[in-house]
């Protein structure tokens, strides 16, 4: 078997309880990615600001309200789990003031790319998702 090597394919990520803190935080050996799994309970808030990213808030799970540079977003998410649904999620540009508040339990997944251009936050609404299939293609199988 043929096996493409590549240095993060040698990095795993196991679950853990990473409380709220980032997981990938834009450090080797995915310098120009953040990622963070953030759980929140009913009126718990959390706040973050990104100097060097750009960053998408989806919640997973949950609703909750969110406020970018001082623009209210509310009633963001309202899915039970990621199986009920598109996603409803909320663009925000590098250094953005994020606050997160939790209407109702919520697991909420915060994506992030470098960026280097200041832009306006902006929703992506269920509607204006177009869905995609990923995953394992037969006719791209290296089977020996």
């Amino acid at each position: 078997m043929f096996v493409l090597e590549h240095p993060m394919s040698r990095t795993l990520i196991r679950a853990f309880d990473n409380q709220n803190n980032p997981i990938l935080a834009g450090n080797k050996p995915v310098e120009r990615i953040h990622f963070n799994l953030v759980r929140l309970g009913v009126a718990e808030t959390y706040r973050y600001r990104l100097p060097r990213f750009e960053s998408v808030v989806a919640p997973m799970s949950g609703t909750c309200d969110l406020t970018v540079d001082g623009e209210s977003f509310p009633n963001l998410g309202r899915r039970l789990s990621i199986w009920d649904g598109k996603a409803d999620a909320m663009y925000a540009g590098p250094n953005a003031e994020v606050a997160i508040v939790a209407k109702s339990r919520c697991e909420i997944a915060i994506a992030g790319g470098l960026w280097d251009r200041s832009m306006a936050p902006f929703r992506v609404r269920p509607e204006e998702i177009d869905m995609v299939d990923v995953g394992s293609n037969p006719r791209f199988l290296i089977t020996s």
